[in-house]
């Protein structure tokens, strides 16, 4: 998992636990949480954005499918 990869994740379960607010977030890792989730809509609400995060990862696509793969590789 990259460095990016990881981040969405930590800033997809702060947005999820409340202990991060979505005005905290600079443009930039609002910009990957969208790439994260797969959205393209700026205005997306945040808990729709992190839930698809996690939902993504979990599963191995989009952003994380290069992780996944390499996961399968090593394996």
């Amino acid at each position: 998992m990259t460095h990016n990869q990881h981040h969405a994740l930590g800033l997809a379960n702060g947005l999820l636990s409340s202990s991060l607010c979505a005005d905290q977030l600079t443009d930039q890792e609002w910009h990957l949480m969208l790439l994260a989730s797969g959205l393209n809509s700026y205005c997306a609400p945040p808990t729709k954005v992190a839930m698809l995060t996690l939902r993504n990862a979990a599963a191995g696509v989009g952003y994380f499918e290069v992780a996944a793969s390499r996961a399968g590789a090593a394996g």
